[in-house]
């Protein structure tokens, strides 16, 4: 009831009805709510006028930068890239201006007008730059002729493309499949040329800059200039270019630059692009030229394009870009090209050989143990056709099993282990497994040797019992060999890989090989581990392991890069500062390790020339397996690679050298070709400090 009567007008009050509400009332509640409701109205349109204003008049300069990034046409030009050095300051890379013919289209440009153009640039400019490939042709045979090729089709095909069956991508690659050899054929070497040029000419860039001939004679660009007219949206460009300096086999160390055809590494174009990058723009694309793209290459120049109401392109400089920072390396480009001279020559002294006959390569690193500086970085091997062919990258891309030469961290591995002691003598007599034949030391007369004489050497049968005794396995002489399992293998390359062996050394390259890691885990294979004919090496990790050794179980990153200056000046910018990768924490160890290193040289294997100078050098040798299929179709197991590391003075050392010789000994025969080439660079290095 009371409801129904507030309904009809009557106001409560203490639950008790007592009175209508009057006219007045209303109208003065209904005054009341439009006065807010205009308040409100009034605040909103304050806000919207402010907020116009603020948009509109204070933020318009930002507003309309943006609408230009959206809307505009800029161009990035790339500027010369940084020179690199050697660690003297003498040049191996600089930048070579050069001139370009460039095009930017007009707005008035129809496509066959474009054509003309290009059929009339041939006549005047040489463009034998430009070269066609076999799609180049098909496309230029359709883009002259397509109602020929057109006429082709089946009517089946037809039906299906008018009925959407077959999509414009799959008529596109049908018309192509129907263009003929003879179609090919009957293209003129002119429109040929012409339709190169026409391509660049259409060429999609981020801006509107199509560069149409590199690297052009001053006779043409002065051409252009006076028959500017007669080419509109033509115009010359200052350009650069890479050059490499003699390098002396540093080319792949050194890597490459893409050009402006090539653009951006298809592998890594995404990552370029989210870098704001240009799809053609010129970027590292192996060596040191990628690894430090972002470093050496230099800020780009931006330009807003801008069109004339003619409808000509004015390009307007918003940005002025710089070169790139110098790289100095840790390379010595004099000792680089002593190496690489040094063993071109001794591969062919000993080309006729009945010693080698089968000798063909060396690898050879030269490094300083301290700081892991690369000052001299050869590989040469020989090719197909009898040449000598240098280049330095393949000593972190190529391996080889290492023989020998690693049984510094065997002893290293035993002694920390607690395995052997450091006296301790231990029996040369062979170690014969069931079913396998015995196996011994190569180097006869030994009796039993301890750590630093198998070393001195070259034990086999010394480093199969720290192997064995490491692995706790259960040896007896013509019996089965219990007790090693996987886990015993993986002890071993835990210890290798602390002086760098079958792990990759860091080298600042865009790609390192990490070697051949074997799979089986048979007991007996446990013992060709430990004598080095299991796992595989690139001559870099041979490297990091001597430097290791040398540096008295630090093992430090190895670099070819030592520093950064600012562009056009010789003031340091960056340094590339010593990175330790780890520290091998028993030093007696290591001490008896290089003392072993330093017996080879004194009393050892590695006696003579090494030990007829003043320069007290540490080394170990290695002889590692190898077969393979001659060039007369032969198999061959009787060449075996050779190696040498080493490092000088043994006191103090300062330099270390690794050397692979493939296939350089004949019938075990032992080869002193690493122990000569190690011996000339010492003499060569300690003589012109």
């Amino acid at each position: 009831m009371k409801d129904l009567l507030e309904r009809l007008g009557f106001k409560r009050k203490t639950n008790v009805i007592v009175e209508a509400i009057t006219p007045a009332q209303t109208k003065q509640a209904i005054q009341k709510r439009m006065f807010l409701f205009g308040v409100v109205i009034v605040v909103a349109m304050l806000t919207i006028i402010l907020r116009l204003f603020y948009l509109q008049i204070l933020q318009q300069d930002s507003y309309l930068d943006k609408l230009a990034r959206y809307t505009r046409k800029y161009e990035s030009i790339t500027t010369p890239r940084g020179e690199i050095k050697d660690r003297n300051g003498e040049l191996i890379v600089s930048n070579r201006i050069t001139k370009s013919i460039i095009y930017y289209p007009p707005n008035f440009q129809r496509q066959s007008d474009k054509w003309e153009l290009a059929q009339k640039f041939i006549t005047d400019f040489n463009t034998d730059e430009l070269i066609a490939n076999q799609s180049d042709l098909v496309d230029l045979v359709l883009f002259l002729d397509s109602d020929k090729i057109k006429a082709r089709v089946s009517d089946e095909d037809n039906r299906a493309y008018k009925n959407g069956e077959m999509n414009n991508n799959q008529f596109d690659r049908l018309l192509k499949s129907l263009v003929s050899e003879e179609d090919r054929n009957q293209l003129s070497s002119n429109d040929i040329r012409a339709y190169k040029v026409y391509q660049q000419m259409n060429k999609p860039t981020s801006g509107g800059m199509k560069i149409i001939l590199n690297d052009v004679p001053s006779n043409e660009v002065a051409f252009l200039a006076e028959h500017n007219l007669d080419y509109p949206g033509f115009e010359s460009f200052s350009n650069w270019d890479r050059e490499y300096l003699e390098s002396y086999g540093l080319g792949g160390i050194i890597g490459s630059v893409s050009k402006e055809s090539q653009g951006l590494n298809s592998e890594l174009v995404d990552y370029y692009l989210a870098k704001n990058y240009s799809l053609n723009e010129r970027v590292g694309l192996s060596g040191l030229e990628q690894y430090y793209e972002d470093t050496i290459s230099g800020s780009n120049t931006i330009y807003d394009i801008k069109y004339t109401k003619e409808g000509y392109a004015q390009p307007v400089e918003l940005e002025t870009g710089s070169k790139g920072n110098d790289l100095v390396l840790t390379l010595d480009l004099d000792l680089q090209k002593y190496v690489d001279n040094m063993v071109k020559e001794t591969i062919l002294s000993k080309k006729d050989s009945l010693y080698h006959p089968y000798y063909d390569s060396t690898y050879v690193i030269v490094s300083d143990p301290k700081t892991g500086d690369i000052l001299a970085s050869v590989a040469v091997k020989t090719n197909e056709k009898g040449e000598l062919i240098s280049n330095g990258a393949l000593n972190h891309l190529e391996a080889a099993l290492p023989g020998s030469s690693i049984k510094g961290a065997m002893v290293y591995m035993g002694l920390n282990e607690n395995a052997v002691t450091p006296t301790e003598q231990i029996s040369e007599a062979g170690v014969k497994i069931a079913g396998t034949p015995l196996k011994q030391t190569f180097t006869k007369g030994l009796g039993s040797t301890n750590s630093i004489t198998a070393l001195a050497y070259s034990s086999n049968v010394y480093m199969f019992h720290v192997a064995m005794r490491t692995a706790n396995a259960n040896y007896a002489y013509d019996q089965p060999l219990y007790g090693i399992d996987e886990v015993d293998f993986g002890v071993m390359k835990s210890y290798f890989s602390k002086f760098g062996l079958g792990s990759k050394t860091g080298i600042d390259m865009p790609y390192e090989e990490p070697g051949y890691i074997g799979k089986r885990f048979v007991s007996g294979l446990l013992l060709d581990y430990s004598i080095g004919q299991f796992d595989s090496y690139t001559p870099m990790q041979l490297t990091s392991y001597i430097n290791t050794i040398a540096n008295d179980g630090v093992r430090v990153k190895l670099r070819y890069m030592k520093e950064t200056l600012w562009p056009n000046t010789n003031i340091v910018n960056t340094t590339n500062e010593v990175e330790v990768l780890n520290v091998l924490e028993n030093k007696e160890a290591i001490g008896t390790v290089q003392a072993g290193f330093r017996a080879c040289v004194t009393e050892g294997l590695c006696r003579g020339r090494l030990n007829n100078n003043p320069y007290q050098i540490a080394a170990k040798t290695g002889t590692a397996e190898y077969n393979f299929i001659n060039a007369e179709g032969e198999y061959v197991d009787n060449a075996p690679h050779t190696l040498a590391v080493s490092y000088a003075p043994f006191d103090k050392p300062e330099v270390s050298i690794t050397c692979v010789a493939p296939k350089s000994a004949y019938n075990q025969a032992l080869t002193s070709v690493c122990i000569d080439i190690s011996a000339d660079i010492y003499d060569y290095y300690f003589n012109n400090k």
